[in-house]
């Protein structure tokens, strides 16, 4: 009789032993799956990030006359910002320290009978002495 005692407890400590370790990897399993849509929000916010930065922060728009307006259209300043206007002779860089959001700088790229389509290259930082990005564009015709 103590042997099926002793059977019986030791089932009993099995038994309890399983229902811990179901319990653990429930928990377990719980936890990681919540670890895994953290990990997935944390990525489809880095690539909304990552998007919007490759997306050019500017528009680029005819003013009046010989004017254009470069308009920083990001949330923040960019800084060290140059336009190349290539194909126009006598015009050499444009450049401002610093655009801040929304804000609109004007320049002049005087209107040449032999240029027809005048591409433009926008360089900027993101911080102060940061690398340089750029953008291209083709310079928008004047509206008469």
């Amino acid at each position: 009789m103590e042997s099926e005692w002793a059977a019986v407890w030791v089932a009993a400590g099995s038994l309890l032993v399983a229902v811990v370790a179901i319990v653990a990897a429930g928990l377990s399993a719980w936890y990681a799956r919540g670890q895994r849509d953290e990990a997935r929000k944390a990525r489809e916010l880095l690539v909304q990030e990552r998007d919007a930065r490759a997306a050019a922060p500017w528009v680029l728009l005819h003013f009046q006359n010989d004017a254009f307006a470069l308009t920083n259209t990001w949330m923040h300043p960019l800084f060290e910002v140059r336009i190349r206007a290539h194909g126009v002779p006598f015009v050499g860089d444009i450049a401002w320290p610093r655009i801040d959001p929304s804000a609109t700088e004007t320049f002049l790229i005087p209107e040449l009978e032999v240029v027809r389509k005048v591409n433009v290259e926008v360089w900027w930082s993101d911080v102060p002495g940061a690398e340089q990005r750029r953008w291209m564009t083709v310079l928008p015709a004047r509206v008469r």
